[in-house]
């Protein structure tokens, strides 16, 4: 049989083809495997100390000027780890505990809440060791806060008439008129030993800054995002304070803006950074459930204060009249609006006009009770009774209520009492918002009332505050989960607003709807100079309250659900439902108490003999495999360090002795199932060992529900032993891992020489 020759143009072009697809394969796979090799960034601290946070942005060049806008580069950093905002105190609200920070506990008031009286820590230091003082707060007021019109000269004029230190630890504020709640209040404070060289605090970068927190700010790499890095004050002076125990475990905090969806896919599944918010992340919820099929990747679920909502204007004909607004809610399918809002796993109907939250659970409970009940209301001219429902789909109900004022349907239209159609535009704010107005329009049309959708339009906030539009659909916020006093859900909806601002004039104060109820008027002008939590405020928040939800303002449709993505190669006692301690949302000050709570993966756990002040109902499941709680005063109890922390930062605890870290090699096994389902809920068992010698060996198996198709039973063993580290002082950036467009570079230009070499072995044929 005759050798094949290959000399034809053919062959040799077949030639040059598969070598440039095995080229081309070749580049493909290595440039694959080095994107695996790690991160798309070089980590200047070491990866094991180092909790990394990324959020939308972070800003750059660098200033840290709390009293101009846009004056502080990096948020997160400036609020929960360096703690320039100088929080007075910080809400928990997992627990619905409030922590003093900057003074002793909760200030004085005097003369009918005229004077208030605040004591400081005596042991709070700034960041470079000069003592925080009274001096520091009348410098702040007297030289920026209330000198400059943009940062609050206004409010000082208005509210205060002075303020005194009659020492360094005291301060006393006299205000003009009575205020019960002033003590809800909370300014930045800057180093009068910095600031008060400085010529004009408006123009002023700050930085470095000189803060009160826990870390400081150490410096920033541009070309990763702007990552910023925060080094932990091992002198910081809250362990004055509080005990060793409340020191965090992160030696550094890094802080990146994010990056593409495949990109942080990427960092979740391996590791590579420890914490984001999904929903701010990936384009699709399918993103999130592939994620979680991937071991040591966590889901974190929390609701946003703020639930999704239809507000109505109550001076639009005919939703001026509340039983239009309840009719409106009985129309409403709220399983459906549940289905249809994107959320992971599948959020619930809001039962209330507020997050469900733990810490408003006695609200919750309260109003939920008292559905259908004969509820009697004390007003300015006698007892007023009446009942009130609860939000649920009933047309039969809605039918009656519109009948009740003179609407009549006729072959299946609703006509108002004057003859006309019943119809009715349903305005959203966009995104995810517009879903929920298309089901509330289609479940309007199938009743008989024309309805249809406008999305985003033009000039839509400037319209609400002219009061120029029926509703619109957005979140349903008011100022109670943030203070825990119900007062704050009400007294925007004061009928003075409505009269200073009617209809055509721009609104500046109180919501657009403008609610014009006497009654409820009667209750915010009786409990506005009240003590927020005597017995008889607390009673007439329950009559406010029940008046509010008679008037309808706004409709609450669901809770909205937030999802963090979390991974636990490097951290772990993150704040997911059976252990949720602490709160999840790192845009907020107060994810200081999760990063106070979490532990290394890689070393022993250490524990705290802790000795509870008061009685506590919590119970949660540890990081060591076990359940704690609930608590009653006088009970000592060995606790994890970082759930320690959560109730001696609490003040429901107090530590008893220094941290106890086993210095023998501790090896732990832990199998773990993730399965998810559509209830959000966690079921754990465990069991524990622990010996004489303190080395603990656990077994724990947790189950947690989070609405994912995938089962993933993963079995890791880690030995660890303690170590200590100075933070750096020097930094090499060394040269990024091989990207996806350097990949895309390299295979462009192997098919242009391919092609190249084709088309010469063609002219040499």
């Amino acid at each position: 049989m005759p050798a094949i020759r290959l000399n034809s143009g053919l062959a040799k072009i077949s030639i040059i083809a598969v070598v440039s697809v095995l080229v081309l394969v070749s580049l493909l796979y290595v440039g694959l495997r080095v994107k695996a090799a790690g991160p798309p960034f070089t980590l200047p601290v070491p990866r094991n100390e180092t909790l990394i946070l990324v959020r939308p942005s972070e800003g750059y060049p660098v200033k840290w000027n709390p009293f101009i806008p846009n004056g502080i580069s990096c948020g997160e950093c400036w609020s929960e780890a360096m703690w320039g905002s100088t929080p007075w105190f910080i809400n928990n609200y997992a627990t619905g505990q409030r922590i003093w920070i900057l003074f002793t506990g909760p200030p004085t008031p005097e003369d009918n809440y005229t004077v208030w009286i605040y004591h400081i820590r005596p042991q709070i230091r700034w960041s470079d060791g000069y003592p925080f003082t009274a001096q520091d707060i009348l410098f702040t007021f007297n030289n920026i806060i209330c000198k400059y019109p943009q940062v609050g000269a206004e409010w000082c004029q208005e509210y205060l008439i002075n303020i005194t230190a009659p020492n360094n630890y005291t301060v006393i504020f006299y205000l003009k008129h009575p205020m019960p709640r002033f003590y809800l209040n909370s300014w930045t404070i800057v180093p009068e030993h910095i600031w008060k060289n400085v010529t004009n605090p408006l123009n002023y970068t700050n930085n470095p800054p000189v803060t009160l927190g826990p870390y400081v700010f150490w410096k920033v790499i541009p070309q990763y995002n702007n990552m910023y890095i925060m080094v932990r004050n091992d002198s910081w002076w809250g362990v004055d304070v509080w005990g060793p125990a409340v020191l965090p475990e992160p030696k550094y905090i890094v802080f990146m803006g994010q990056s593409t969806p495949d990109v942080q896919f990427q960092n979740w599944i391996n590791g590579y950074q420890d914490y984001m918010v999904a929903t701010d992340v990936f384009p699709a919820i399918s993103l999130i459930q592939n994620g979680l099929k991937y071991p040591g990747t966590q889901l974190l679920i929390f609701y946003d204060p703020c639930p999704r909502g239809l507000w109505l204007n109550t001076q639009w004909y005919p939703l001026n009249y509340s039983q239009v607004r309840w009719a409106i809610a009985h129309i409403i399918n709220y399983t459906v609006e549940a289905s249809v809002f994107p959320s992971f796993p599948l959020t619930e109907p809001a039962q209330m006009p507020w997050a469900d939250w733990p810490s408003l659970s006695y609200w919750t409970n309260w109003l939920i009770s008292n559905y259908s009940a004969n509820y009697c209301l004390q007003g300015p001219h006698g007892t007023v009774c009446g009942k009130i429902y609860e939000l649920s789909t009933n047309w039969t109900l809605a039918a009656e209520l519109l009948e009740s004022i003179g609407f009549t349907k006729k072959g299946g239209v609703w006509y108002l009492p004057n003859g006309t159609p019943f119809t009715l535009p349903i305005y959203d704010v966009g995104g995810y918002h517009t879903p929920l107005a298309l089901a509330i329009v289609e479940a309007l049309n199938k009743f008989g009332i024309k309805a249809y959708d406008v999305s985003n339009p033009p000039n839509i906030w400037q319209n609400m505050a002219y009061g120029t539009v029926p509703d619109a659909l957005y979140w349903l916020c008011t100022g109670f989960p943030w203070t825990f006093d119900p007062y704050y859900f009400y007294n925007s909806f004061w009928g003075v607003y409505s009269r200073e601002y009617p209809v055509g004039k721009y609104m500046y104060s109180g919501q657009w709807v403008r609610l014009n109820d006497p009654l409820l008027d009667y209750y915010i002008n009786l409990t506005r100079y009240m003590s927020p939590t005597s017995p008889e405020t607390i009673q007439l928040y329950k009559d406010a309250i029940f008046e509010w939800w008679k008037d309808l303002p706004a409709i609450p449709l669901v809770q909205t659900i937030y999802d963090a993505s979390v991974s636990t190669k490097y951290w772990v006692g993150w704040p997911t439902p059976d252990h949720f301690i602490s709160w999840p949302p790192d845009w907020w000050t107060e994810f200081f108490t999760t990063i106070v709570a979490i532990h290394s993966a890689s070393a022993p756990i250490t524990y705290v003999l802790v000795k509870f002040t008061q009685d506590v109902n919590v119970t949660f499941h540890s990081i060591d495999g076990r359940w704690y709680g609930p608590f009653k005063a006088g009970e000592e109890v060995w606790l994890p360090r970082g759930e320690a922390a959560i109730f001696i930062l609490q003040g429901q605890a107090v530590e008893l002795t220094p941290p106890t870290t086993s210095t023998s090699t501790v090896t732990a096994t832990a199998v773990t199932t993730t399965t998810a389902t559509a209830t959000a809920t966690t079921v754990t068992t465990a069991t524990a060992t622990t010996t004489a010698v303190t080395t603990t060996t656990a077994t724990a198996t947790v189950t947690s529900a989070t609405t994912a198709t995938t089962t993933v039973t993963t079995t890791a063993t880690t030995t660890a032993t303690a170590t200590v580290t100075v933070p750096p002082t020097t930094v090499t950036v060394t040269k990024p891992v091989i990207s996806t467009a350097l990949v895309i570079g390299i295979v462009v230009i192997v098919i242009v020489v391919a092609a190249v070499a084709a088309i010469i072995a063609l002219r040499r044929r």
